[in-house]
């Protein structure tokens, strides 16, 4: 999403440079001309805030733009430490109260930062309506500068993907094709989803694709040889390429017990595939318009998922219906509410015609 950002940003006439806390960008060889990466040398969030004080001095960009908790700690101390006025917009992605550690002393360390901080950002863009009001209740004064804006998830390149060609036995018209799609955490419900397809299981044929990898794949795959269907479920790990799947499965599944706003459901629904998902905080309310778009399900709830998917497998809603109803997430439009939140105009004024 960053990337197809930047580069949007960049056609727009800026300069725009990607700064690594970890020096990590897997997608670095789609960044486009305009746009550099910037290895600040640190290996976690704390190490990164002497060097991102340093180029905030340096360098003195026009704006500067933080996209993850720790980032928007990190950027919002850096600079106040750097005594610079650069306008310092932070991004919330995960409903803040839902995502944090359990235990109260975490929990603490996780909110402090965001109560002491956050009334100092210039801008703050929630990914989601609710990651908004939740924002809101926790910091009071954020009020007057939180806004809601669409994640810059469609792209040309998310389309180009879809259509490429995808060698797998399920990927046929008959039995239909269930698709998960994401981290494999205890967060991301599949265990729920493992259960729900099972009763669909029991009612029609049917297979079921995981993608992705994490800590609870083996798990998984216990749990589905426990249920008995095994046979009918694989877990295909990681893909660069998770869009090819998404464009040939008859229903994604969102089984999250969280989230800020679930990119999925957006990709899904852009390539005409319909899909299913919990009502958790935050982001499927919104992107599903309360459920008149796809069904939503109470979280954790494996019987009214599975009867929401045979319901969606009987009864798919126009593809047209589905890519339509998501046009607010192409990049271009989320651009531009991105630069008009940061202070700047839609293009470079240099760039203006």
């Amino acid at each position: 999403m960053m990337v197809n950002l930047a580069n949007e940003i960049a056609s727009r006439g800026y300069r725009v440079e990607l700064v690594l806390m970890k020096g990590i960008c897997p997608y670095e060889d789609q960044l486009a001309a305009g746009v550099t990466s910037v290895d600040l040398g640190s290996r976690h969030a704390l190490s990164s805030l002497p060097p991102l004080f340093r180029y905030l001095r340096r360098r003195r960009p026009a704006a500067l733009l933080a996209i993850k908790f720790r980032a928007n700690n990190v950027a919002l101390a850096a600079r106040a430490l750097a005594r610079t006025h650069t306008p310092t917009t932070v991004r919330v992605d995960l409903a803040v109260r839902s995502s944090a550690p359990a235990k109260a002393g975490r929990r603490w360390l996780r909110l402090l930062p965001i109560r002491w901080l956050y009334p100092k950002a210039d801008g703050i863009i929630a990914v989601s309506r609710g990651v908004a009001r939740e924002l809101i209740e926790i910091v009071p004064a954020a009020r007057e500068h939180t806004a809601f804006v669409p994640n810059p998830v469609l792209a040309d390149r998310l389309f180009e993907l879809a259509a490429e060609p995808l060698d797998h036995p399920w990927i046929a018209d008959d039995p239909p094709l269930v698709l998960g799609v994401g981290r494999l955490t205890r967060r991301k419900g599949f265990h729920v989803l493992l259960q729900a397809f099972a009763q669909v299981r029991r009612v029609r044929p049917c297979h079921l694709i995981l993608v992705g990898d994490g800590a609870e794949a083996s798990a998984l795959e216990t749990l589905a040889r426990q249920l008995g269907i095994a046979e009918d479920v694989e877990l295909v790990g990681y893909s660069a390429n998770p869009y090819a799947y998404m464009a040939r499965a008859d229903v994604l599944v969102l089984s999250s017990f969280s989230e800020g706003s679930p990119n999925v459901l957006t990709e899904a629904m852009a390539l005409g595939t319909p899909v299913v998902a919990t009502d958790c905080p935050h982001g499927p309310a919104d992107v599903l318009d309360g459920g008149r778009l796809a069904p939503l399900v109470p979280v954790g709830d494996a019987t009214a998922m599975a009867e929401a998917i045979i319901r969606t497998l009987d009864a798919p809603p126009p593809s047209r219906t589905l890519s339509q109803a998501v046009s607010a997430y192409h990049v271009e439009k989320a651009a531009t509410a991105y630069l008009g939140i940061m202070g700047l105009p839609a293009r470079a004024p240099e760039a203006s015609p």
